[in-house]
């Protein structure tokens, strides 16, 4: 599954989509309008990044909110 098959992600009931990769392969505008919240954490691609410990947060309160 593509992270732009909005039609898709719609079906699955998705309502947030967190692109946790330091490039932007899609943005917020792929999900304006089709009723789910977008954001993106600007994490790094490695085995040893603390993605929890660094990101746990922001990610639990975008989900929440």
């Amino acid at each position: 599954m593509d992270a732009q098959d909005t039609q898709r992600l719609r079906a699955l009931g998705v309502t947030h989509v967190l692109n946790c990769a330091s490039h932007t392969f899609v943005g917020e505008k792929t999900y304006e309008g089709e009723g789910m919240r977008y954001a993106q954490l600007k994490a790094l691609d490695d085995e040893a990044y603390p993605l929890l410990a660094t990101f746990l947060d922001e990610a639990s309160a975008f989900v929440r909110g």
